[in-house]
């Protein structure tokens, strides 16, 4: 029988005067939120995967390990019901699942997705097709500029705990691979796929575009932990000044999780204080500004910033080494052009005659 994905947490964090995500019925989730970025990521029928399907890499749908669910939508994708996901259990890992995780997490690190925490991310088989499906929950922070790829939270920085990371449950499937091989195809398929994505960044990139709901829709920003918060409203303890924001005590006064959010072309962050309803695209006097200077964003295209391309590439290589060989022996291996050496003190990999990269493991 197959899990039902989310369905002892499909009652969602309160935002926004206590809206959450909740059952809608047997099949189906209602968010008091936006779903555009979901539906684009998680829809057959989406211009952004009909797009995919025409731009195949090598006969390879890199939207191949997400499923298609269904979408009700209302006022834009501003809120609406989304199917929920079911999927069976992954027994024994699959020839491809290496190269489906270096292509998801490039695919969420190209779209600049975050918050890929443990809870938001689906892994598991499709129960009609037995497909590998390996893809974000839910999808709010989009378009954010990362340099290293533990911004995405899918993989932790070095000594942080790796059960919160998104990644955390294929660390089980990893041990029951060969080490070596695993990262070699895991690490060719995330440097493919980016480069794929960049190829192809103009079309991509007029799919967004080309979207009427693109100007008004609301990205979420998320300047600190989830957790962090729930910690303030389960103990009643909130967040010591001058650590807080005044917008961050306003909303959990009201028992809120706090809620940021942002738009396309626009690098200030908003909060609602008021209540509203969700007629959301019209909320012109029901926010306030609150700007957060050190977060970096896609403002207008990818373009802008490819100082942070090369970055994130190396970066996403050694951390995703590094998450799944860090409690391995020491090795060195080498295969189509790519070697991999470890110690207990040092990671190296040689990636073919592009780059060399290193980085300390005590």
């Amino acid at each position: 029988m197959s899990k039902l994905i989310n369905e002892s947490e499909f009652r969602g964090d309160p935002h926004n005067f206590g809206k959450e995500v909740h059952l809608f019925d047997e099949n189906n989730l209602f968010k008091p939120r936006p779903i555009l970025w979901e539906w684009l990521f998680l829809c057959r029928d989406s211009p952004l995967r009909l797009l995919f399907n025409e731009i195949k890499l090598d006969h390879f749908d890199v939207f191949e390990c997400f499923p298609n669910l269904n979408f009700e939508n209302s006022n834009d994708f501003q809120f609406g019901l989304v199917e929920r996901l079911r999927l069976n259990k992954i027994i024994s890992p699959p020839k491809t699942l290496a190269a489906t995780v270096g292509n998801f997490v490039a695919l969420m690190a190209w779209f600049g997705i975050g918050d890929l925490h443990r809870q938001n991310i689906g892994i598991g088989l499709n129960p009609e097709t037995n497909a590998l499906i390996l893809c974000p929950l839910d999808i709010e922070s989009i378009f954010e500029d990362f340099y290293l790829m533990s911004e995405t939270a899918l993989v932790t920085p070095q000594g942080n705990d790796k059960r919160k990371a998104g990644l955390f449950n294929l660390l089980e499937l990893f041990q029951d691979s060969e080490p070596a091989e695993f990262i070699f195809d895991l690490l060719d398929s995330f440097v493919v796929t980016m480069k794929h994505l960049d190829s192809n960044e103009d079309k991509i990139l007029k799919v967004f575009f080309d979207l009427k709901q693109l100007s008004y829709t609301p990205i979420r920003v998320i300047p600190r932990s989830t957790q962090d918060y729930r910690d303030c409203l389960d103990n009643n303890m909130p967040l010591s000044e001058p650590d807080i924001f005044h917008s961050e005590k306003v909303q959990i006064e009201r028992k809120d999780i706090p809620y940021f959010f942002r738009y396309i072309a626009n690098s200030q962050i908003f909060y609602y204080d008021t209540k509203i309803s969700h007629a959301m695209s019209d909320i012109t006097h029901s926010i306030n500004l609150f700007k957060i200077s050190s977060h970096r964003y896609l403002i207008n295209s990818k373009k802008s910033e490819p100082k942070n391309k090369a970055l994130l590439i190396k970066s996403g290589i050694l951390q995703l080494a590094r998450f799944f060989l860090d409690e391995k022996g020491d090795l060195i291996e080498t295969k189509n052009e790519i070697m991999i050496s470890k110690t207990n003190e040092l990671l190296q990999i040689n990636f073919k005659s592009e780059f060399k990269i290193q980085c300390n493991l005590d």
